[in-house]
């Protein structure tokens, strides 16, 4: 089998949610991200055998977003490609199936990664919106959350996100004194290595559309460099 490498590795910045990035779609963050790893790789995407990105909330983002994102970035149309979704490990999948199509002898180029935007998620209602109420007594109807629904919520258990969370820890009996100091020394570390320059290769600034504040988001919005395990306890 022949070895597979990685010749360009670029992400947007992290945004908040509800933040600077809440009015960029996933396809325009994808291609954002596209564009940039091209030519940093110094590849042309007509050159491209295919393309494979992750997405999870794709509800109401039309059909198949890395093609979206793809010819967005300028892509021709001949590059084929699709999406991945494995929840949370969805980006890290589209890296994996990459390289093994590259390993298997399928294709020479493969551009693969994620997207996603939690801000951009909207909400629904069921398919008796489309058919017509005859009536609503007893039976109402609920303006279902997508981000919950599709994004947070275990559809085989019901739980949220966060009630697994909390489980999971019980089980294995980590407390959460031990997830605080996690916690902290993540903010820590990663507010370190942006003041250090470890990031500034590898992220590509997103210019904004709003006429105040900076003209681009250049860095992760989430890190909180005065973060300590007191402060979350």
């Amino acid at each position: 089998m022949k070895d597979a490498y990685i010749v360009s590795a670029v992400r947007t910045p992290i945004g908040r949610f509800g933040g600077s990035l809440k009015d960029h779609t996933p396809v325009e963050l994808a291609a954002h991200a596209m564009a940039a790893a091209l030519e940093r790789a110094g590849v042309e995407g007509k050159h491209l055998d295919l393309y494979i990105f992750g997405n999870i909330l794709r509800a109401g983002q039309g059909q198949l977003i890395p093609r979206q994102a793809a010819l967005k970035a300028g892509i021709p149309k001949e590059v084929d490609g699709f999406a991945v979704d494995m929840v949370c490990s969805s980006g890290m999948m589209s890296l994996i199936q990459a390289a093994t199509t590259i390993r298997a002898g399928e294709a020479d180029i493969v551009l693969a990664g994620g997207t996603e935007s939690m801000s951009g998620t909207g909400f629904y209602l069921s398919s008796r919106a489309r058919w017509g109420y005859k009536f609503l007594m007893g039976a109402d109807e609920q303006v279902m959350d997508l981000l919950l629904h599709d994004g947070l919520t275990d559809p085989t258990t019901g739980e949220a996100m966060g009630v697994q969370t909390e489980r999971l820890a019980a089980e294995h009996e980590i407390t959460r004194v031990d997830l605080d100091a996690i916690a902290a020394a993540s903010h820590q570390r990663a507010a370190q290595a942006w003041e250090s320059g470890a990031f500034d290769a590898e992220v590509a600034p997103v210019p904004l559309r709003s006429r105040r504040g900076p003209d681009e988001l250049d860095r992760d919005e989430g890190i909180r460099a005065d973060t300590t395990a007191e402060s979350l306890a």
